[in-house]
């Protein structure tokens, strides 16, 4: 027998909810269909270090695909996907059996992480900005897609947050206003999936970077793209290998060849686990930027960044991520972390009577609101203003004199404008 493996989410085990008992239940409920059959399909989990990389086993044989691979890792990611196969196979036949209307869409959070997956032709994996970590698989399916646009392919514009909206005018609901912490800004792309067309969404910001940001010690760089074009500002986007799968060997490989390892605590029965494949440092910085076209060179090789002939893209890209980072809101925690601690006790307890992980509360008490962020400093001066300043108004001549120091700049102002000034003086009061 070979292995099935799962990250830990959670920070309590679950036993096994087998697929086929499970099937019958879905078939059995009138109410909450849908949603007991994603229930259904969850794995068993359980936590360990948070270091290690947890796997669990299934007593299933994993696919000949990995059953020949070496690496003990890749094992049992075989092993994973077999059993979420079968998972999808006993929902959608019970959905089947039940004669209902029904729509199925399977989409990963995050490209594979690259210590047991691979993403190529992409670049990059979970953890990394790169389209291996932020472009993913995704399908939909089921007797609500009209015969025509059945094993057709969609190549629109789509984040994670438009799954929301679109699900809801599926099911004939209306959006509300106050549906969360934050204002709804998914799109609907029901229309553009059935007709083929355009996608309503037009970019997807990665991330930003301003005083939030920086509080939380984020050290990735500001991401966007815009169209075909992928904007990385003043950061490593991460993990910058192009994996591949292995190419399969003659015959099968047993476990435990390449320090995986089988039943670690006592109450395990053909459990196994394995450890992360570790990569070099990445290589590629981007600084002070990187801008790639993804139609052209989906692996995001070629850097346009310094080429001439796009700097107004980006001009553009740059000038809507100065624009996003200025006017995002404080990040959306749910809950203060000793509150979140408490309410993942109860799930844990519950959990252990009911065997499904979900809330037990309908309402806590509202967090406070964060404190209003301090301003930006003023954006540094560019290089020729700069070195017009330091010439004119050094610095050392003036401590910490802002106010003299700003007196000197407007006797020899040169090309700089005000919020230049202002921001070299300010240098100096940093200093």
């Amino acid at each position: 027998q070979t292995c099935g493996q799962m990250p830990a989410y959670v920070a309590c085990p679950w036993p096994l909810i087998e697929l086929v008992p499970c099937r019958q239940t879905c078939q059995n409920r009138e109410i909450q269909r849908i949603l007991l059959g994603f229930i259904c399909i969850l794995p068993s989990r359980t936590s360990t270090q948070p270091a290690e990389v947890m796997q669990y086993l299934f007593k299933r044989r994993a696919p000949r695909w990995t059953n020949s691979m070496l690496n003990d890792s890749y094992k049992v990611f075989g092993g994973m996907v077999t059993e979420l196969d079968q998972g999808i196979g006993a929902v959608t036949a019970a959905l089947e059996s039940s004669g209902l209307p029904y729509l199925i869409v399977l989409v990963a959070d995050n490209g594979g992480p690259l210590e047991h997956s691979f993403n190529a032709p992409l670049r990059g994996g979970k953890h990394t900005l790169w389209d291996g970590g932020v472009r993913v698989t995704s399908f939909v399916t089921g007797s609500v897609i009209p015969p025509a646009r059945r094993g057709t392919t969609w190549d629109g514009l789509a984040h994670s947050s438009d799954w929301y909206p679109t699900l809801l005018s599926i099911a004939g609901g209306v959006l509300p206003p106050n549906t969360g912490p934050r204002d709804p800004d998914g799109q609907n792309i029901w229309p553009a999936l059935l007709s083929g067309g355009p996608s309503p969404r037009t970019e997807v910001i990665h991330q930003v970077i301003n005083n939030y940001t920086k509080a939380q010690g984020l050290t990735d760089p500001a991401a966007i793209r815009v169209g075909e074009f992928k904007l990385f500002l003043n950061g490593a986007p991460g993990d910058d290998r192009i994996l591949r799968w292995p190419e399969p060997g003659t015959g099968p490989v047993p476990f435990g060849q390449s320090g995986g390892t089988r039943n670690m605590f006592s109450n395990e029965t053909d459990n196994c686990r394995a450890d992360k494949v570790k990569g070099p440092p990445p290589k590629t910085t981007c600084k002070p930027g990187c801008l790639f076209n993804l139609t052209a060179d989906p692996t995001e090789a070629n850097n346009l960044y310094s080429d001439p002939a796009y700097a107004d893209i980006v001009k553009q890209l740059t000038l809507r991520l100065a624009t996003a980072a200025q006017s995002g809101p404080p990040w959306a925690f749910p809950f203060p972390s000793k509150q979140m601690k408490n309410l993942t006790l109860e799930i844990c307890a519950r959990e252990m009577i009911t065997h499904y992980n979900e809330p037990v509360r309908t309402s806590v008490e509202p967090a406070p609101p964060p404190p209003p962020s301090p301003p930006s400093p003023p954006p540094a001066p560019p290089a020729p203003c700069n070195a017009e300043l330091k010439q004119a108004c050094p610095l050392s001549k003036y401590g910490k004199d802002y106010e003299a120091c700003l007196a000197c700049t407007r006797e020899h102002p040169g090309d700089c404008k005000p919020e230049q000034r202002q921001a070299y003086c300010h240098g100096q009061l940093r200093r």
